[in-house]
């Protein structure tokens, strides 16, 4: 049994109709973080699409894991050698700091992720790069 992949988008000025979201959606749902809820496609949407129509991507399983690992690395790159320094400062120091520097890079991969939530794993991500 063949199952259909789903992109799921959630909607962040205005509730879905015919003009608010491109054509070809699939459903609409609820979404905690998205007053106006989600909808969701069998294909991916061009990043016009996604940007005309005010959408956000909200990544399936595969996808999250995937932007997890990008922004540990991103981070891991923009300290390089100070990894343990900075993670000792920022995350036991200040960490609403460093949920605004996941945050900063959750933004640039235009997708949605639980800043709070993905904080802990990406700790634990450049942790790991640390212990090797």
């Amino acid at each position: 049994m063949k199952t259909t992949q789903e992109f799921t988008y959630g909607l962040t000025l205005r509730p879905a109709s015919h003009a608010t979201v491109p054509s070809g959606y699939a459903k609409f749902g609820a979404h905690k973080d998205f007053h106006h809820g989600t909808v969701a496609y069998t294909y991916p949407l061009p990043s016009t699409d996604v940007e005309h129509f005010s959408l956000v991507h909200i990544p399936t399983a595969d996808q999250r894991f995937a932007a997890l690992d990008k922004i540990a690395d991103r981070i891991a790159e923009q300290v390089d050698d100070y990894l343990q320094e900075y993670l000792d400062e920022e995350w036991a120091e200040d960490p609403k700091s460093f949920v605004q520097t996941v945050g900063q890079s959750i933004d640039q991969l235009g997708i949605y992720l639980d800043r709070d939530v993905i904080a802990q794993e990406i700790i634990n991500r450049l942790q790991a790069k640390i212990n090797g």
